[in-house]
């Protein structure tokens, strides 16, 4: 019969208990001090507390496995598609800054007018200059159906 306090045996996370070892004199902290092996093979000691709270769940491999997780995710939103063309750059919000509120289009004080803009393939290209905030929008978005759609679709229509 287990003690009440006895992790021998219980899993956390990635990590299965073997034994209670001695708490090394470096450490401050008081408490029960455990040996746990991980999945991967690795073994780790640790205080129960930090084991019972969910603070420790492996040796280190599961912060790994997330990191890589994440870059991948990275990795899938910054590949370039095409002419070093980004999927953040066509997904990308409209920035903060953008005084216009649509994503492409500004205003220009020297002439009066809104400009039209797009980026692709690390330039950018002017659409024109429009007298009113509607017609800059749309020529924006004719040039992103144009450029971006084919990108964005598997068949490339």
């Amino acid at each position: 019969m287990r003690k009440a306090n006895d992790l021998t045996g219980m899993r956390f996370g990635k990590l299965v208990v073997i034994k209670k070892v001695p708490r090394p004199k470096s450490k401050k902290k008081t408490g029960a001090y455990w040996r746990c092996k991980c999945d991967c093979g690795n073994e780790i000691d640790t205080y129960a507390d930090h084991l019972n709270r969910g603070y420790t769940k492996s040796c280190g491999c599961l912060h790994i496995e997330s990191a890589k997780t994440i870059m991948n995710r990275f990795r899938e939103i910054t590949h370039p598609l095409n002419d070093g063309v980004q999927i953040s750059q066509i997904c990308a919000k409209t920035n903060a800054r953008n005084t216009s509120g649509i994503r492409g289009v500004t205003w220009n004080k020297q002439c009066g007018k809104y400009v039209a803009y797009i980026s692709y393939a690390k330039r950018q290209y002017c659409l024109g200059h429009y007298p009113d905030l509607e017609s800059a929008a749309k020529a924006r978005k004719e040039a992103e159906q144009l450029l971006y759609k084919p990108l964005l679709t598997n068949d490339g229509t």
